[in-house]
């Protein structure tokens, strides 16, 4: 059937039917066809208050987590993190240098809050071509792009809001589809289905909804071969932008992470190979239903703090209206909900701890994008039987208005508080600390989103101490930093650098010196790494940094978070040494309450108390971060240290043998409990046993080697 044939099928079909007003299961909506130009005007207005708000709540600079690497990535036109945001990167960089106002991660972040506020916009048009009323789509509209997440995400540096605008437009398309049944819609989609891809791969699960609801409807498009072959196309020419990122790498720019010059390392790179994980983050739990089933009702605790927990209510009475008026559309919410939630919560098989927790956010504005629509058919009910309520119009705009009125404002009441980032200073005052506390020519090993990318923002954007050399802002050492290495060099690429640069060397976090006759010293809120013997004294260093938000409070994201904690603890820890032992403690307890959850921070904790010397206080830390997470056995090592040196040897042993329950081929863990077996414990048979498969997991033992007795 042609194209004609099939549009004068349709044509003679609605001659011999009424016209719809509300959905079914079978039929699309009239399409929205009275006075477009007050719907087009009613969406910029819609668009601009949300913009406005956002505005008020922007933050004024750099924010913790990705946000200075992004923009760097951005303002450099450079390549950021796998899988590598290229359309993002492209139009946010020209973003920043072509509104050339306030700093450049102010324009980063206002980026973000025009890219919302045009997805509410959009949002508002998709809604109007499934018969919502303007007053019910600019409140559905608001709804979503309120939401917590959703406005987090609007006044920070993030790809997301990108993300959203995208989702919304393919929305407006499925939508437009629906209303008029015509074809360039669907291919208008696929256009911006590529584009999607190239901004973040998790639009994909919107994608499979839509294709799956569409087809339902309409399975005869399956037959439209022309149709199919332009949809592929056009998918595949919306995929063009990933060309950016070998075309950039080629040039070296200042952020190339991965380097996606060469094909394999360019396919590395968008497939995300550094992360192996579907989800942002890797686990090696296998999947159960009881896992599946506390995923998922994360996933409803999120929507839940999105949206609030009244509004998702009302969300849920607004699926049982739909059941009744618009079933149609009811398939479509439940479809998107199971693609862009369950079947996203299926795959990634995430772990529910605290970091977990806050980068999974994100993740689920879709989801509530979903449960606004059922949201607006309730609204919608509300709204109409006003018409029946009240004589005077008058009367019925005004209710109307009141009524659409009430789930934005309980938005903005609920989380004004959690999104408003126009005082956020940390990252930036963190950055600058440890800038403070390095010296001329410095190269400084960051740990951690919260430390590396203010301090890549600071170095790389705004140019603050270009003597400072960043080693790993990429999670690895940067290959122009070691280029000169030569292949036969024994060292890893770190311990290289450090020795051939002669260079003051600074590090976040403190684990064994990397080389050999070298210790760390206390540098203010750092590590600094000294040869043995040379004197040192940064008492002082400490005293200096300053951050703005200890007199003016503001958002405690998991950034913040971590920076407090890292004030908390450096501040406790340059008390310890100088022998305040009872202030440094007072320390560290108010930085065990900004890392709860997080076992590397109490685990940290811990170790320093351990060695200065007050194992009891360190004892409840290791015991905290171990009870976080049983395949970290980073603590239960350190608690099976303090316990042999006390004595106690069933605990000590308890700790081993919970190490290799996680890890059986943990070489060491065998050795030790061998050791303590067979001197302790008077269990020789059982000591020589572990013993020998310490020696079978690692033979280059010839300690213990010498202590197997031989027939």
């Amino acid at each position: 059937m042609t194209r004609f044939e099939y549009d004068a099928k349709m044509k003679r079909r609605s001659k011999n039917k009424p016209k719809i007003v509300t959905h079914s299961n079978d039929h699309a909506p009239e399409p929205m066809r009275s006075r477009p130009a007050i719907d087009w005007l009613a969406a910029v207005g819609v668009g601009a208050v949300s913009l406005g708000l956002f505005l008020i709540t922007l933050a004024p600079t750099v924010t913790s987590e990705d946000s200075g690497e992004l923009i760097a990535a951005a303002w450099h036109f450079g390549v950021p993190h796998p899988p590598g945001y290229p359309l993002w990167t492209a139009l946010s960089g020209a973003f920043v240098h072509l509104f050339a106002v306030g700093s450049i991660a102010w324009r980063a972040n206002l980026f973000s809050a025009v890219c919302s506020a045009g997805a509410a916009a959009v949002f508002f048009v998709a809604l109007r071509q499934i018969q919502l009323s303007r007053i019910v789509a600019a409140s559905t509209a608001l709804v979503w792009i309120w939401s917590e997440s959703s406005w987090m995400q609007s006044v920070i540096t993030e790809v997301y809001a990108l993300n959203t605008l995208i989702t919304a437009a393919i929305f407006c398309c499925a939508m437009r589809w629906y209303a008029t049944r015509k074809t360039r819609p669907l291919l208008i989609a696929s256009l911006l289905a590529g584009l999607g891809m190239c901004n973040h791969h998790s639009i994909g699960f919107a994608c499979l909804a839509l294709v799956i609801w569409i087809l339902s409807l309409q399975p005869a498009l399956l037959r439209q071969w022309k149709l199919i072959a332009q949809s592929i196309a056009l998918l595949l020419i919306g995929l063009l932008p990933y060309s950016y990122l070998p075309v950039r790498a080629a040039a070296n720019p200042v952020m190339n992470w991965g380097d996606p010059s060469t094909f394999d390392r360019f396919i590395g790179h968008v497939t995300r190979r550094q992360y192996g994980a579907i989800g942002p983050i890797k686990t090696p739990e296998p999947r159960s239903p009881d896992r599946f089933g506390n995923q998922s009702w994360y996933m409803v605790e999120t929507v839940a703090e999105d949206l609030t927990p009244w509004i998702l209510i009302a969300s849920v009475v607004g699926i049982i209206v739909m059941a009744r008026r618009a079933r149609a559309m009811l398939w479509m919410v439940v479809l998107w909900v199971a693609c862009t939630g369950l079947l996203f919560v299926f795959l990634a098989n995430f772990d529910l701890d605290r970091t977990a927790r806050w980068a999974l956010q994100v993740f689920f504005i879709p989801v509530s994008l979903g449960l606004a629509i059922a949201y607006g058919h309730l609204l919608e009910a509300v709204v109409g039987n006003f018409k029946n309520a009240f004589d005077s119009t008058k009367t019925v705009v005004v209710a109307s208005l009141l009524t659409a009125l009430i789930a934005p404002g309980v938005l903005v009441a609920t989380h004004y508080s959690t999104c408003n980032y126009s005082r956020y200073w940390y990252a930036e005052d963190h950055a600058e600390n440890m800038l403070a506390c390095m010296m001329d020519r410095a190269i400084i090993f960051p740990s951690g989103d919260h430390s590396t990318f203010p301090l890549v923002y600071k170095v790389l954007v705004e140019g603050e101490r270009p003597d400072v050399t960043i080693a790993d802002m990429y999670g690895y050492i940067r290959p122009d930093l070691v280029k000169d290495q030569p292949e036969d060099s024994p060292d890893p690429p770190a311990v290289w650098l450090i020795r051939t640069s002669r260079r003051p060397v600074y590090f976040a976090t403190k684990t064994a010196p990397p080389v050999p006759n070298a210790r760390f010293v206390t540098a203010g809120i750092l590590y600094h790494l000294l040869p043995d013997g040379m004197p040192y004294d940064g008492t002082d260093l400490i005293s200096h940094c300053k951050y703005r938000n200890d007199q003016t409070p503001t958002v405690q994201d998991f950034g913040a978070t971590h920076i407090q904690y890292d004030r908390e603890f450096f501040t406790g820890l340059n008390l310890i040494e100088s022998n305040q032992t009872e202030a440094a403690t007072q320390h560290f307890k108010k930085a065990a309450t900004f890392c709860e959850g997080i076992k590397e921070g109490f685990n940290n904790l811990g170790s320093t108390l351990a060695e200065h010397q007050h194992p009891e206080v360190a004892l409840p830390y290791f015991k905290q971060a171990a009870s976080i997470d049983h395949r970290y056995i980073t603590p239960r090592r350190n608690l099976y240290r303090l316990y042999f040196k006390q004595g106690d040897w069933p605990n000590a042993r308890k700790q081993l043998e919970e190490i290799l329950q996680t890890e059986p081929t943990d070489w060491r863990a065998h050795r030790d409990l061998g050791n303590l077996m067979f001197d302790q414990l008077g269990d020789r048979s059982s000591g020589v046993r572990h013993w020998k498969k310490s020696l079978e997991l690692n033979p280059n033992q010839p300690e213990v080697q010498s202590r197997i007795p031989h027939p």
